[in-house]
Order: structure tokens, then sequence, then C-alpha cells
């Protein structure tokens, strides 16, 4: 069981079981279902998306159904091997690894199965898409790439610049991961979380680290941004009022608000421009069939192509049951072509994926 890390007084209560339908059915029929019973006529139309955030609690590693979950997706009993959970190796080494790779992938099977899968499903019978954070970016057991192939807008986040924390590009920038999914499951839009941070309040500037942060996550892959936070703030409260914990602070109550038509204007002339076409890049990176399985941020560049190259991140599922050779040249289903295809280096891999492999060269 566990509680959301950025819980407020207000709501401190247990976090919804990812890997229970049972449980997501229920929280469905007695949270959302009466918030859009009472939207009425604005459900489908001005209300066109429903959202959850990054994964910000402790890793899940157990359901109530897992064992016969477990059984069904693996064909074998897991409770003689989890004592390998708590680092004892059962039989031999290799097998207990196996064991450990078998039950992780479960668990991400049933993040989709019986979370994101339903949350599209019952989204769409109401006109309704969803963009949730599925990807993370916090490391939990999932494949992110296969993850956010089950939302209608593949979303991440970004982080203003700070000097008090997340420093680098890396701890900053998490879009490359959304748009690979996007362009690998045929999404035209890649949003993000923007301008996040925990750091000192009112210290973002637009030119020295919300502009340059912007610019960057455009390069990762970003044409939709949904800026953290816009507060409605009782007017009894003054100004600048109450404002979240986290994030970017923006509302009429700054004191920027009047001369911000410029900059937002240059945000959403880039979204547009940037939402336009089909993007192209050099290689695709194969980043592994096991779990947790993430991408890094676009400058990490697993497949070491060099400045002024580009990428996209595919996963198992989608090297499957998406990717083909035609004219030459890997293609995607309805998405981007590529020249090279470059693999880990790593000893194993999924006898489903080699036979690809070796069909993709033959």
């Amino acid at each position: 069981m566990h509680t959301v890390s950025t819980s407020s007084d207000g709501w401190k209560g247990l976090a919804l079981d990812p890997l229970d339908a049972a449980a997501f059915h229920r929280y469905w029929d007695t949270v959302v279902e009466p918030i859009l019973a009472a939207g009425g006529g604005h459900v489908g139309k001005s209300l066109k998306y429903l959202h959850t955030d990054s994964w910000e609690l402790d890793t899940f590693n157990w359901t109530p159904t897992l064992p016969d979950e477990f059984r069904k997706r693996r064909g074998y009993d897991l409770i003689p091997w989890l004592p390998c959970l708590t680092g004892n190796v059962i039989v031999s080494r290799d097998l207990s690894q196996r064991f450990l790779a078998d039950f992780r992938k479960t668990l991400a099977d049933l993040a989709i199965d019986n979370h994101y899968r339903p949350f599209l499903q019952r989204a769409a019978k109401h006109n309704l898409g969803i963009h949730p954070e599925a990807g993370g970016p916090h490391y939990t057991n999932i494949d992110a790439q296969r993850t956010l192939g089950f939302t209608t807008i593949p979303t991440s986040e970004f982080w203003a610049e700070a000097k008090s924390h997340r420093t680098t590009d890396t701890t900053r920038f998490f879009v490359k991961q959304p748009a690979s999914a996007a362009h690998t499951y045929a999404r035209p839009l890649v949003a993000a979380e923007g301008f996040t941070t925990v750091g000192p309040h009112w210290q973002e500037t637009l030119w020295d680290n919300l502009k340059p942060s912007f610019d960057m996550a455009c390069t990762e892959g970003l044409n939709l941004l949904i800026w953290h936070a816009f507060v409605c703030s009782p007017e009894k409260m003054g100004i600048p009022g109450q404002q979240y914990f986290a994030g970017t602070h923006l509302n009429p109550n700054v004191t920027w608000w009047n001369q911000s038509a410029p900059f937002f204007t240059y945000l959403n002339r880039c979204q547009h421009m940037l939402q336009q076409g089909t993007f192209r890049a050099d290689a695709l990176v194969y980043y592994g069939d096991h779990t947790p399985n993430f991408s890094q941020s676009r400058s990490s560049d697993p497949a070491k192509l060099g400045p002024g190259y580009d990428y996209d991140v595919i996963n198992e599922e989608a090297i499957l049951t998406r990717l083909s050779v035609r004219n030459n040249l890997l293609t995607i289903e309805n998405g981007p072509t590529y020249r090279l295809l470059t693999i880990p280096d790593h000893p194993s891999f999924s006898l489903p994926v080699l036979r690809k492999l070796h069909h993709l060269v033959h």
C-alpha cells in the first residue's frame, strides 16, 4: 500500500493499485463517472482529455491477484521463487534471474492491462482521450515506451532550469521517451508537463531559464506544452495569491502577466509549426526487452551517433508488430522511416526479437 509522495494534508489517503483492474473500475465508477455526469454537454467538447500525473509512488511489486496472473501469463507458480525477491538464489543464479525477469514483465503487463488499457477504453466511451504521464519518468516496474502506447497523447515532463536541484539535462528533460512512443504508435502529438520546479519560488525569468528550457524540450520532440502550474487563487488571498508548492507560477496575479503576450505567441507558434509534418531521424534504437525499461534524454545518444544526428527508441512489442523494411528503409507502420537500426550490447535477447531481426535483414 502506498501514498503519493507529494500529497498535501487534505489527501493523504492510499494510492490506487495500478495492477488491479477491479480497483481501477471501482475508482472510475465512484469518482470519475460523477465528475463526467456533472460535466454534461461539455464532456467530449471543451473537456477533451483526462490526465493522471507522473509516477510519484514507491515502486509497486504486488497485488492480491498476482499469483493467479503470473501463472496464467508465465505458465508456472511464482510462490516457490519468491525468496528471489529478497536477493536469495533458488536452484541457480541463472534460473533465479529468469524468474525475476518474468516477475517484472508480469508487473509491467498488469500495469497496462489493468490500468492504462481500461483507462483508455472507458474514456473513449465518453468521446474523451487520455494523456497520463504513463512512462514514469520516475523509475518503476514498467516498459515506459509500451505503456505510453496506451495513451492518446504520449506525455512526460521537463523541468525549468534551477541552481538548487536537477541541474543536468538528464535530470530535467524526459521528452525523448514520449516522442519516440508517439512516432512508434502513430500519435501526432507529444506533450509534456513543462517548467516544473521545486526550487525557490519566483526565481524563473522568461529569457534566462523558461525560453531556453522550452527550446531544449522542442529539440527532444515536444509539440504540446502543458504548463505547470496555473492556480485558481481566491480573490481574498490577495496578490500573488495562493500558489502550488511546485511549478512555475502562472496566472493573472503574476507581475509579468500583462507583458506576457509576445512570449505566449512564441510558444504557440513553435507548437503549431512542430505539429506539422512527419518526424525524420537517422537511426532507430532498440532498447531491449527487460523491465524496468526507460530511455533517457536525447543527449544521452545511446547509439553514439554524434552531433547532428537524431534517433527514435523502439521497444520489443513495436519491433515485432510495427516495424518492416520498405524501399530499403526501416519503416514504422503509419510512421517515420530510418536508415539504421542499432541494438544494445547485451548478452541476451528474446527469441521473437532475434527472429524478427533475421527477417528484417533478409
